[in-house]
């Protein structure tokens, strides 16, 4: 059977070629790319000022490769909360593709949870594309923590006067994962924001590339935006890119984007090594945080419950209870 070849994650302004930054090419089965791109979306929607939660849940079989599409609707002063749960038995092997395209009315808010946890042999591809009109809000909560590949892209138009984007999404990349993550927001609107916030854990000899674009297209006056990674290296051989970038047609804007790349602090591990706690385990400890951070959003427990039980798999711990809190004075003793 041939493959058809999928160009994703594309940068809107390309660097130079030979880094192989500006997107990632993917071969997909042809019968998967056909069905990506003609299936009619199920369609989720929230009347006027209605509220609605729903929870979706695609478990990848060994040897079944699918694509699902979605379409999210809000009407104007709708809030429409959606969880995506994207997970496989630990031996299976296939793709597993989700497109997703949300239209948020006036005053609405569209709030995603997108969470990944597939076995070390899926490929994982999921694209989001959205509009917001005026005071709409888009809310992205990403947790992109298994895969043998992770292809992850949203592209969001803010297109209405104040009309919002917040991303917050944790990843783990471990043993030889690869990650492609990509979020573009474009501002049209007066007086848009947006905020991207990104944290990270990078071990083994895992890769990630990261980009992210705050585009203020021309009109967009008093717009403002912001994006900031974490990464934390665990691993010699990890390989993490980062792109932030901020595209400007428009004069009277502000944005800003900052990261930060370290490795866990000699004092922080001293302190957990004291008690008794193993290299492997403080780092582990100090990662969990990282992602429990995103996870605690989630407003399903049974999903929260999911992630924990991914994350102790992933990252164990021997003791699960970990009391970092100094017998002395009964104070949190970590530096900050």
């Amino acid at each position: 059977m041939s493959d058809k070849t999928m160009v994703l994650n594309s940068l809107p302004a390309k660097t130079w070629h030979w880094l192989k930054m500006n997107e990632i090419k993917v071969p997909i089965e042809e019968s998967l790319y056909t069905q990506w791109e003609s299936a009619a979306p199920v369609v989720i929607g929230a009347g006027e000022n209605e509220e609605l939660t729903k929870m979706i849940h695609l478990t990848v079989e060994e040897g079944v490769s699918e694509a699902d599409v979605f379409r999210l609707e809000a009407a104007k002063g709708a809030t429409l909360s959606v969880t995506f749960v994207i997970s496989s038995a630990a031996e299976a092997k296939a793709t597993a593709m989700i497109r997703t395209d949300i239209r948020a009315q006036e005053d609405a808010t569209v709030h995603i949870y997108l969470v990944q946890l597939a076995g070390d042999q899926v490929r994982v591809i999921s694209q989001i594309t959205g509009e917001a009109a005026a005071r709409a809000k888009v809310v992205l909560t990403d947790l992109q923590l298994g895969g043998e590949l992770s292809v992850d892209g949203a592209q969001i138009d803010l297109q209405g006067k104040e009309s919002d984007f917040t991303a917050d999404y944790a990843y783990l990349g471990q043993q030889e994962r690869v990650l492609d993550i990509n979020y573009v927001v474009n501002h049209y609107g007066k007086k848009t924001t947006s905020r991207m916030k990104a944290n990270g854990v990078l071990r083994d000899s895992a890769k990630k590339i990261l980009r992210d674009t705050i585009d203020f297209k021309n009109g967009c006056i008093g717009a403002k935006a912001s994006e900031v990674e974490t990464v934390l290296l665990l691993g010699e051989k990890a390989i993490n890119q980062s792109i932030p970038l901020i595209l400007c047609q428009e004069e009277d804007v502000e944005g800003d984007h900052g990261a930060t790349i370290s490795r866990v602090d000699d004092r922080t591990l001293f302190y957990l090594m004291s008690r008794g706690i193993s290299r492997n385990e403080a780092e582990n400890i100090i990662a969990r945080s990282m992602i429990d951070a995103v996870a605690e959003e989630i407003p399903q427990e049974k999903v929260r419950d999911l992630i924990r039980a991914y994350v102790k798999v992933a990252m164990p711990v021997e003791r699960e209870k970990v009391e970092l809190i100094c017998d002395e004075c009964d104070t949190k003793c970590l530096p900050d």
